[in-house]
């Protein structure tokens, strides 16, 4: 089962990150900017103190792998990191505890914008974890993004794969659930990738913990998200 609370709601659920754990307790958090060496000692530090065993990065920044010292060799979290060398508001990265990370079995990473890996359990269902950042203005790269999770998606059935989609979509949820459920046309092409995956079925786990989640973009809108297969 996917416990799965978001960095900006405060949610400390004190589960333990051992592997007989039934819970894995999974995050996101849009970071902008972690090329600071205090600021990514003080992110280990918080999520350590969460018990968080999966911690998906937004907007690092990081234009090169020489910025990620901090986290090479840390005693709790495996990393793996998608580096954009050509502009630096953006790339993603996760973090997986180690009592997870030895049940990776695939990595990926693409279009400098997501990151993926899929996690093989004995005696559970194999999962797909995909971490993306849409651009906000660039619409050619958006779509291009989109339909490459998309693809990434649809993989998971040939490789009986449980997949999880989680990032910053930069777009107001609030304002996509409520078009959806008037049946208000929803014109900008920004929206397509949640459109399918709200289409399809995925949860958002966010409900499960708040009927009116809180913002986290300038105390405005929710443009963060974690949306896990509903048979997960």
């Amino acid at each position: 089962m996917i416990n799965t609370p978001i960095l900006s709601s405060n949610t400390n659920t004190n589960l333990s990150n051992t592997p007989d754990n039934s819970f894995i307790n999974l995050c996101t958090l849009n970071i902008r900017d972690l090329n600071d060496p205090m600021k990514q000692t003080q992110l280990l530090n918080y999520v350590e103190s969460q018990q968080y065993d999966i911690i998906g990065l937004t907007e690092t920044h990081f234009t090169t792998y020489n910025n990620t010292h901090t986290f090479k060799n840390h005693p709790t979290y495996h990393t793996i990191w998608t580096i954009n060398d050509t502009q630096s508001h953006s790339s993603t990265g996760i973090l997986i505890h180690h009592s997870l990370s030895k049940l990776i079995i695939r990595t990926s990473q693409h279009l400098r914008r997501i990151t993926m890996v899929d996690l093989s359990f004995k005696y559970h269902k194999s999962l797909r974890l995909i971490v993306v950042y849409l651009p906000l203005n660039n619409l050619p790269l958006n779509r291009q993004v989109s339909n490459k999770v998309l693809a990434l998606l649809n993989e998971c059935f040939t490789l009986h794969l449980t997949p999880i989609v989680i990032g910053d979509f930069n777009v107001n949820l609030k304002k996509l659930y409520h078009n959806l459920q008037h049946d208000i046309k929803l014109s900008s092409p920004k929206f397509s990738l949640l459109k399918h995956i709200i289409n399809q079925g995925y949860i958002n786990t966010q409900l499960l913990f708040e009927l009116l989640p809180s913002p986290t973009f300038n105390h405005i809108s929710r443009i963060d998200g974690i949306f896990v297969y509903p048979n997960i």
